[in-house]
């Protein structure tokens, strides 16, 4: 006869316990499992949308800031621009953020524009020895010197005046737009309390009608001697313009004495296929390291910042190029940005990168001068946002894609962009200033 023997209740208590602990355990596991599997990715994809806008604003003010020291009046004006490199960790269940790469390079992103002339020039440089096309009040020449007409007077000048018509002024023709001046040389003699004073200005067309008036022209003062000065910097001269001419303002407080010039000589340069104006380059970029945003590339340069994600790009804001049109004249307005320093390669590992901004430099190169024509060429790796930019840009100030009439618009190569425009009878108004940026980013 066999004996069941009874189970404990101690004992059925504790397995219940154990059987229920793990159902209760398992439930929680699969209930936090289906919780983290769904919230996870939503919390860590709230903090990449976050960390998205909130880097775009810090590019966006770096844009800003740069753009800021352009109107400082200090060559020496600094400002510190935080970039925020990964996603805030505001969720516990959101995945640890991954920071995304800065990098700088003065190489990239290049623009220039320049005049496209026809035609080319005598052999340089040109040298008035005789004054014989000049028009003179008060100044007498003699074996090709200028002096103060007898009486002496207290004041006189000569222009030089190549224009057939009288009464009309005319301009040096040196056969070419595509013109880069170099340097003015003449000699003078000054006796104490004489006093010359000389003047270039140019334009694109041979009666002058857009150069400065002599009035807004710099003055150049001259020495006892050989004088000579670049070119390079005086606001009435500009590359890109075939006709000059020059004046000269002599002076004495002494009715016995007359300052002496002679020997008045404008050297210059001939390029083809064209003369650049001036151009710039440099980019800063961001490139995120999201887990599950599609990874995108901001990048500032010329003034605005680019977008890239996946097969699309556009500009945030505008780039430092406007036009406009004044009854038949195009008219075009650049400020280029030159970002320079040292190159920085793709970089990562700190929550916060703070980049450095210095104004090296700032220069004034076509206060609204006239020119046969214009391109601008890009090289940058943002042909699409460049286009798009600048086709609804141009529209919208009324200009017409055409070469017969305002400009037209190319990408000769996957990674360039190009626009003429085209003056026609009426030329190409330009404003065209640079300011140079010095970059550090600390490694």
């Amino acid at each position: 006869m066999s004996m069941r023997r009874r189970s404990e209740p101690g004992t059925e208590a504790a397995q219940a316990f154990v059987v229920g602990a793990i159902l209760i355990t398992g439930i929680v596991l699969t209930t936090s499992f289906i919780y983290l599997s769904i919230n996870t990715p939503a919390a860590t994809k709230a903090g990449e949308y976050q960390h998205a806008a909130a880097v775009a604003a810090d590019f966006n003010t770096l844009c800003y800031s740069i753009t800021a020291l352009r109107a400082s009046a200090s060559s020496g004006a600094s400002l510190s621009v935080p970039i925020r490199m990964s996603p805030a960790k505001e969720s516990l269940i959101a995945l640890p953020a991954a920071a995304g790469t800065i990098s700088f390079s003065p190489a990239t992103e290049q623009v220039s524009i320049s005049v496209n002339g026809t035609g080319s020039p005598p052999a340089g440089p040109w040298t008035d020895e005789e004054f014989t096309h000049t028009d003179r009040f008060k100044v007498e020449i003699a074996s090709g010197n200028a002096t103060l007409a007898k009486p002496r007077y207290a004041r006189g000048y000569l222009e030089s005046n190549h224009s057939t018509t009288p009464g009309k002024i005319g301009g040096k023709d040196l056969g070419s737009a595509n013109i880069t001046y170099e340097n003015f040389s003449w000699n003078t003699s000054l006796p104490a309390n004489t006093r010359i004073v000389l003047k270039v200005r140019t334009d694109m067309f041979p009666d002058m009608r857009h150069a400065k008036n002599w009035s807004d022209c710099p003055a150049i003062e001259s020495q006892d001697g050989f004088n000579n000065r670049s070119l390079a910097k005086i606001a009435s001269v500009s590359p890109g313009h075939q006709y000059v001419q020059y004046r000269a303002e002599l002076s004495t407080w002494d009715p016995d004495l007359t300052p002496t010039l002679c020997n008045v000589s404008i050297s210059y340069n001939f390029s083809q296929p064209e003369v650049v104006l001036a151009s710039s380059s440099g980019s800063i970029s961001f490139t995120s390291n999201h887990c599950y945003l599609p990874e995108h590339t901001l990048s500032y340069a010329s003034g605005a910042v680019i977008k890239k994600q996946q097969d699309n790009e556009f500009v945030l804001g505008n780039f430092s190029i406007s036009a406009a049109k004044a009854g038949s004249t195009t008219e075009i307005r650049i400020s280029l940005f030159d970002l320079t320093g040292t190159s920085v390669p793709a970089q990562s590992g700190q929550p916060t990168t703070i980049i450095k901004i210095y104004r090296d430099d700032y220069g004034l190169i076509s206060d609204s001068f006239y020119y046969p024509n214009l391109t601008l060429n890009i090289t940058t790796n943002y042909t699409q946002a460049w286009s798009d930019w600048l086709n609804k840009t141009l529209d919208a100030a009324g200009l017409v894609r055409s070469s017969d009439s305002d400009y037209n618009l190319s990408r000769p190569t996957n990674n360039s962009v190009r626009v003429v425009f085209y003056g026609h009878d009426d030329g190409v108004k330009l404003y065209l200033d640079k300011t140079t940026v010095q970059v550090r980013i600390p490694t």
